[in-house]
């Protein structure tokens, strides 16, 4: 690193290599001396190769100097000759954690779109490339303007054909949205290799809801607010997009921390708000500690993040200089230096403008880390743009700024420095040095190996007892390097956050695990990620297998990327080792047995398989019900349409009044599609299956709306004809799949009999019961028609619907002995189990009817109104499938049956437009699916708590929640103990788990969302 004025990234790892892409080099045009840029056209521009990490005992780094290095890539050896620390010295502790980094980015204005498309196609998709594949930059962030800004080439808003418009009937996209901008960020997300994430910014608004009735010039909205004019404007922003994060400010730090104070001190307002936009332009005049620091201290919980930055703003300023370096330098100090203020993220302006700054309608022309010359076809690259790639690259979503001091005091050192840890353990440290001589520094960690990486000028050394990691000299002028330590922050067993976990524990024996196929990740954030599965690879989990005599072995899921990932530890016996809370296993007290596991199989669900090649479709249902997938014993199955079918259907729509069931005919969705699929299912599935079959809807003519849709009674009363026949429409839905080979174990008498009459869907097929007509149905006419039945053996579910209505509609139904002769257990659904605690409803049910098994039969996320419908890869709707399971385990249910197996990109499709979320999302169009952390969190129950479990006594001495533990145990048939434990809290707590004779491990639960399964070879036999 002898060059002067050199800008780097350095990667260090003591193990491992992987070898480097290689990357195509910078073509230069100097302009002057130290004024240069890489010129791209449609044939060739400069790339630089994915990260990758030295060969064992070397160091890389990626450089950008004055001279005309570009993120250029060089290795050499670590130094390690004791005695050679020089210069200042740091220290990197990545224990001390302040803000995590959402990313860096880029401004999708009109005018940059308008540029970037006036290059050829080839080029534009060079630029592309260059800010966002792997071999760019890799932005994640981008901000968009909502309607025009000045960096439009005309003023308009979406609503300006009409006038008082406050219904917004007249509002449109703009044809720079539908022909220009929407195109174009289509092809961004096909080149972009990491997950996006879109800012949107209004200017204006329509001239009709503002004071100066012009889309232009400056303005207040009409009004006040409350009023219909900001009522209208609120409108103008928005469908459903509860979960988009509002930013407020989006102006100056000067105008911090007050700003804030005014709006977040009112906590109705914060209530609303995620975070605080800023502006750099006034940056030089204000401080970062009065400002940043004193805000994030008043209000730590919401992100402060740069929006928008540009050079050559001022009046006096030369628009657009090519290949100026200062321009560059001066962004990496400002995001240095914010970084280091809490900031967690930081977005350029225009991503590319034309050779004088533009277009901009008002003339407000500035410059730009690429500029467009459309004339020759090429753009040039600017200095700007790889030092924002020396925090875009290498600093990545999820990243969180760590300890990073020395002795110097303010800027005493003439180093900008900041520091990080990445979301895969590596470190990374950007040091900036913007004085005029070398300056030597060495960097330290905190621990106990120590090494030191050497510019080739210099040496570096391996100490013996502190952690010296790196000695450079950085050149004069702007060197700024990245240096990664390796993950030595990460040490010892299940040390990754946010992880759910299942342990297995066994004492004597042991038996060989098969190997299984990791995960294939793609990552929509630092902590949304889905495992992609094709016709060719599926990540599989080995079936279950006991340990080495005195070792444990868990299985772990984690949001930071491990899916039932299995490993191997020694139990610790020595006496006295116990730490934290403290349970006592005892699989003497016995509590119910569970049934198991599963989801259901609607029409939907497996028209979406369906789509998949038949390679792929294998690799699903293997997913979900092989001996290498998640052992799913229980499937629920509609009995005629749900709302998750394409149609609304009954097996009798031919015939009106049909009362002998002459035309009754099962529909082509089952003939042709469901049927063959579950055949399909049971050739994979390793466990028996059981399955239960729920009406949504009966023919038309037995309803008092006479129609198959709609929310109605079915005609009559109990004992009647109507009803009669509604009880041998079961029996002869049981008696043509019997035909086909498949039998059910359970039936529910209606699916969701009351709580559908909530939902506002007018369509939504429903057959109506209070649970006195329940009652009476089941001993009038369903009862006796099954007792009467080839399917006797059949289960009847009561109430299928909320767990509000417990135990009430179990004292209707169940408090009638002729009744409660016909029936086996009650089904629930989760979707109200928010306002009701389980204690009142399940374990007074449970109390008052033991005899009688609780089931849940529905559940999914994404089902209010206000929720986004599939949000891939999201962490936490699998742990409220967990926090959900364990509770309701631990209040006597037997069993838990997630909603459709399998939905589109859009969780569909559903003929009633009731969207919802899948563990498993199906994208045809590139025939893969997506396992989201719902799949895996429920296999941390249906794989390791089979048919046949009992659960037994796991107590503490915690009151209610206090421990922030969730957990539950179980006795498996095979005599394994399973103890499953979740972390749902913001620290790390200490466990240690006792039989009643020893003490048999000691873990620390990490941070959110851990569960462990701890297997316990057996005891209820000492």
């Amino acid at each position: 690193m002898r060059t002067r004025d050199a800008l780097g990234v350095l990667f260090l790892i003591l193990q491992g290599m992987v070898e480097a892409r290689a990357s195509r080099p910078c073509s230069p045009k100097f302009l002057s001396s130290h004024a240069m840029v890489c010129v791209c056209n449609a044939t060739y521009c400069d790339t630089v190769e994915p990260v990758s990490l030295p060969d064992v005992g070397n160091f890389v780094k990626y450089t950008t100097s004055r001279d005309g290095q570009r993120l250029e890539r060089s290795q050499g050896q670590i130094d390690a000759r004791p005695g050679a620390s020089v210069g200042i010295l740091y220290a990197y502790n990545p224990s001390v954690q302040y803000q995590y980094i959402k990313g860096f980015g880029g401004a999708l204005t009109d005018s940059a779109a308008i540029n970037i498309l006036n290059l050829s196609y080839a080029a534009e998709n060079q630029l592309l490339r260059s800010y966002f594949s792997e071999e760019g930059l890799e932005y994640n962030l981008i901000r968009f303007p909502i309607g025009c800004s000045d960096f439009s080439t005309r003023p308009y808003s979406y609503d300006d054909r009409c006038v008082d418009d406050f219904e917004l009937k007249c509002f449109e996209l703009a044809p720079e949205d539908t022909k220009i901008r929407i195109p174009l960020l289509h092809r961004i997300m096909a080149h972009a290799e990491r997950p996006l994430s879109l800012v949107s910014s209004p200017w204006t608004s329509p001239g009709w809801l503002r004071v100066n009735n012009k889309v232009q010039g400056i303005s207040r909205i009409k009004g006040k607010p409350g009023d219909r004019y900001h009522k209208t404007l609120a409108n103008y922003f928005i469908s459903r997009h509860a979960d988009v994060h509002l930013i407020i400010l989006d102006d100056q730090r000067i105008n911090l921390p007050y700003w804030a104070k005014q709006v977040l001190g009112n906590s109705t307002a914060a209530a609303f708000v995620s975070g605080i936009g800023i502006h750099w332009y006034v940056d030089v005049i204000t401080p970062p500690g009065p400002t940043l620091d004193v805000t994030h201290r008043l209000y730590p919980d919401f992100f402060l993040l740069y929006t928008e930055a540009c050079n050559g703003f001022l009046p006096s300023n030369v628009k657009v200089v090519l290949g100026n370096w200062e321009r560059g330098t001066y962004y990496s100090r400002n995001i240095l230096t914010n970084l280091n203020h809490f900031v967690t993220g930081w977005i350029d302006w225009n991503l590319a403008l034309d050779m004088e700054g533009g277009p901009n309608w008002v003339d407000n022309l500035v410059d730009s880390p690429i500029i467009v010359n459309p004339l020759k076809d090429e753009f040039y690259k600017q200095p700007m743009f790889y030092h924002l790639g020396h925090f875009s690259k290498f600093i990545p979503e999820g990243s969180v700024r760590v300890g990073f001091t020395s002795r110097c005091l303010f800027d005493s050192c003439h180093l900008k420095t900041s520091a990080f840890l990445r979301p895969d353990g590596i470190g990374v440290v950007v040091v900036l040095n913007d004085w005029f001589f070398d300056i030597p520094f060495t960097i330290w960690d905190d621990q106990e190996l120590s090494q030191e990486l050497r510019s080739p000028d210099s040496y570096s050394v391996l100490p013996g007892n502190q952690h010296q990691l790196s000695k450079f000299w950085n050149k004069v002028f702007d060197r700024q390097i990245s240096l990664t330590l390796g993950g030595w922050c990460l040490r010892g067993a299940m040390q990754t956050r946010d992880a759910l976990g299942v342990l297995f524990l066994i004492l004597q024996g042991m038996v060989e695990a098969r190997a299984s196929r990791p995960c294939s990740p793609k990552f929509l954030s630092s902590h949304a990620m889905v495992c992609v599965c094709n016709a060719t690879y599926c990540d599989t989990v080995e079936p279950v297998s006991l340990p080495d005599v005195g070792n444990f072995v868990k299985y772990t899921t984690s949001r930071d990327g491990q899916r039932l990932e299995r490993s191997q530890g020694q139990i610790d016996a020595r006496p006295g080792a116990s730490v934290g809370i403290l349970y006592a296993y005892n699989p003497s007290v016995q509590y119910q047995y569970i049934k198991g596991f599963g989801g259901a199989l609607t029409d939907s669900a497996a028209i979406n398989i369906l789509n998949l090649s038949y390679a792929a479709q294998n690799q699903l249902l293997r997913s979900y019900f092989s001996e290498e997938g998640l052992e799913y014993n229980l499937i629920r199955f509609p009995i005629g349409c749900s709302d998750f079918s394409t149609r609304p259907y009954s097996y009798d729509d031919r015939c009106v009044d049909d009362f002998e069931l002459k035309c009754f005919e099962l529909a082509p969705e089952d003939t042709k599609i469901r049927i063959p699929l579950l055949h399909r299912i049971m050739a994979h599935a390793e466990r028996p299956l059981s399955l239960v079959s729920s009406p949504w809807t009966s023919p038309g003519w037995l309803r008092d709306n006479n129609k198959v849709q709609g929310k109605s009674r079915i005609k009559g009363k109990p004992g009647d004809r109507y009803h009669k026949t509604m009880a041998n429409y079961f029996i002869r839905f049981l008696d043509e799949y019997a035909k086909n080979n498949i039998t059910f174990w359970a039936l529910s008498s209606q699916n969701e009999p009351l709580f559908a009459i909530l939902l506002n869907l007018e369509d939504f097929p429903v057959n109506i019961f209070l649970p006195q007509h329940q009652r009476d149905f089941i001993i009038e006419d369903l009862g006796p028609a099954l007792a009467a039945s080839h399917h006797c053996d059949v289960q009847l579910i009561v109430l299928d619907d909320q767990r509000i209505s417990l135990p009430y509609w179990a004292n209707e139904v169940l408090g009638n002995s002729t009744a409660a002769a016909f029936v086996s257990g009650i089904g629930i659904h989760w979707y109200m189990d928010y306002f009701t605690p389980p204690g009142p409803t399940l374990d007074v049910t449970h109390r008052l009817y033991p005899d009688f098994f609780l089931l849940y039969t529905e559940a999914c996320n994404g089902f209010l109104p206000s929720n986004v419908k599939v949000a891939l890869g999201n962490w936490e709707r699998g742990t409220r499938y967990s926090k959900n399971i364990l509770t309701n385990l631990n209040h006597f249910v037997t069993g838990w049956i997630d909603w459709n197996l399998a939905l589109d990109m859009e969780g569909g499709p559903n003929w009633v437009d009731n969207l919802v979320d899948s563990p498993i999302i199906v994208n045809p169009l590139k025939d893969e699916f997506y396992k989201q952390p719902m799949f895996y969190h429920l296999g941390h129950f249906s794989k390791f708590i089979p048919e046949g479990s009992v659960r037994v006594g796991f107590t503490s001495r915690c009151l209610f929640d206090s421990c922030h533990l969730k957990t539950s145990a179980f006795l498996r048939p095979d005599g394994i103990g399973v103890v499953v434990v979740l972390n749902d809290w913001f620290f790390n707590i200490p466990f240690t788990i006792w039989d009643d004779q020893q003490q048999l491990s000691k873990l620390w639960n990490k941070v959110f969302d851990r569960q462990i399964s701890l297997a316990l070879g057996g005891y209820a036999d000492t």
